[in-house]
C-alpha cells in the first residue's frame, strides 16, 4: 500500500477497485458507498474488471488517461483511490 498525502487536490473523489461477482451482488444489494459506478467510454476491459466509482463523472474521466488506464489493466488487485487530496495504491494479493 502507498500513500501520497500531496499533489492530488484538484482531483475529484473517486475509486477503482477490482470488480468480482461478489462486488456485484454487493453493489446490487446495498449501492455503491461513494457515488454512482462510471463507466468509461471506450474502456470495454476497464469497465469488465474494475468499478470506477465516485460523483463528478467529468472530472473523474479526465483523471483516467490511457496511460492511467494501461496501468491499472496491468494486475486485477490493484485499488486506487483519490480522497481529500491524497492518493491511495493498494495491491490486494
Amino acid at each position: 500500500m502507498a500513500v501520497f498525502t500531496r499533489g492530488f487536490e484538484a482531483h475529484p473523489t473517486f475509486a477503482v477497485v477490482p470488480q468480482t461477482w461478489a462486488d456485484r451482488l454487493d453493489q446490487a444489494l446495498f449501492g455503491d458507498p461513494i457515488g454512482e459506478i462510471i463507466k468509461v467510454p471506450g474502456e470495454k476491459e476497464l469497465n469488465r474488471r474494475f468499478a470506477v466509482v465516485g460523483t463528478d463523472r467529468a472530472g473523474i474521466l479526465s483523471c483516467l488517461t490511457p496511460e492511467i488506464i494501461d496501468l491499472i489493466l496491468e494486475d486485477n488487485r490493484s485499488t486506487i483511490e483519490v480522497h481529500e487530496g491524497m492518493l491511495l495504491f493498494a495491491y490486494r494479493r
